[in-house]
């Protein structure tokens, strides 16, 4: 019988059946029992490492590791991307700016996907999933043709003028 773990969230996604941990219904087979706890929805750890779901992430360091959000972490010496290290971000000036959203000073990116030609310096996420910089407005990680950067703006949701 599998029982709940439920130390951090409401939802239960990582269960135990008194020798194994289980994320859904999915093995955990390299999790100590004894020591094993959950951090968050995703992310879990025990005295031996720390897991995104029910995958190790592999060299991370779990001394300064920290949960940005339900994707991305950090140590004090990567990005994470889910279980991976993300190899593009530059660590010291990596940020969050929302639905999926996030940049660098080099790069700017929606769901891992580069925006070409993207400003870091003046992107701005500013509602569901439109963007704009200096240069252009985007939709998603695509130009919006014909947008311009100045004048373009919610007006409601899901209504945008330009």
């Amino acid at each position: 019988m599998l029982y709940p773990i439920t130390n951090v969230t409401e939802t239960i996604v990582y269960f135990k059946d008194g020798k194994y941990i289980y994320f859904i219904q999915n093995k955990i087979a390299e999790a100590d029992f004894k020591t094993f706890k959950t951090l968050d929805y995703y992310y879990a750890r025990d005295k031996n490492y720390i897991y995104y779901k029910d995958k190790i992430i592999e060299g991370i360091d779990s001394n300064s590791f920290e949960i940005l959000d339900d994707e991305y972490s950090k140590d004090k010496n990567y990005i994470y991307m889910n279980e991976k290290k993300a190899l593009d971000f530059d660590r010291d000036t990596f940020e969050l700016l929302g639905a999926g959203y996030v940049k660098d000073c080099y790069n700017v990116y929606r769901l891992s996907r580069k925006i070409e030609g993207a400003d870091p310096s003046t992107f701005k996420f500013f509602y569901a999933w439109y963007s704009k910089d200096k240069n252009n407005v985007y939709e998603e990680d695509k130009i919006l043709e014909g947008a311009n950067p100045e004048t373009f703006k919610a007006s409601e949701p899901f209504k945008f003028i330009d």
